[in-house]
């Protein structure tokens, strides 16, 4: 599994608990950033952390998952990339 497919988990789990129109707002922009494979190479770090930690990562944890995000084998499985042995 992807990590990106385990944080759109996390934001599923997180949906089930709102309770009011700001939370909702949030969730709503959240699935809408988070659709993209690729969305945590897009942003940056304080933005990346502030979205894990409202999905309930704990603090000592938020970079370690962070860069498991935006870590070469993440990028590898995107497959939205071109290396110069695709050209021919």
């Amino acid at each position: 599994m992807k990590k990106i497919d385990y944080i759109r988990k996390l934001l599923e789990e997180k949906e089930k608990t709102i309770t009011t129109d700001l939370d909702k707002e949030k969730i709503e922009n959240l699935k809408f950033i988070l659709k993209e494979d690729d969305a945590f190479f897009k942003l940056d770090l304080e933005t990346s952390l502030g979205i894990l930690s409202y999905l309930g990562i704990k603090e000592d944890k938020l970079k370690e998952l962070y860069f498991e995000l935006v870590s070469p084998n993440e990028f590898m499985n995107n497959k939205q990339y071109v290396t110069l042995s695709n050209r021919g």
